[in-house]
């Protein structure tokens, strides 16, 4: 799977967002001109969010280091089951 950066402002080439290059070309140019139509609901540096606290914004996983990491046996289906799943994906 291709990704392409798109640029919403020529003015700042720093601020992109990724999208599909795999889309058919005029689904690609629909998103990519919806996107630079509402470039302003995009925040790219903290300061462009004043009152936000940093700990609202912020992802991090709850994960100790500490800890050993667990393998899972991996689960055998039924031929029925294996083809579903396959064509789910």
């Amino acid at each position: 799977m291709e990704i392409i950066e798109v640029t919403l402002d020529n003015n700042r080439p720093e601020c992109f967002v990724r999208i599909r290059n795999a889309l058919t070309p005029p689904i690609k140019d629909a998103i990519m001109s919806l996107l630079r139509q509402y470039q302003d609901v995009f925040v790219f540096e903290l300061l462009e969010m004043p009152r936000i606290a940093p700990e609202v914004m912020q992802h991090r996983l709850n994960v100790d280091a500490s800890h050993k990491l667990v393998i899972h046996m991996r689960q055998h289906l039924g031929a029925q089951r294996s083809e579903a799943a396959a064509m789910e994906v």
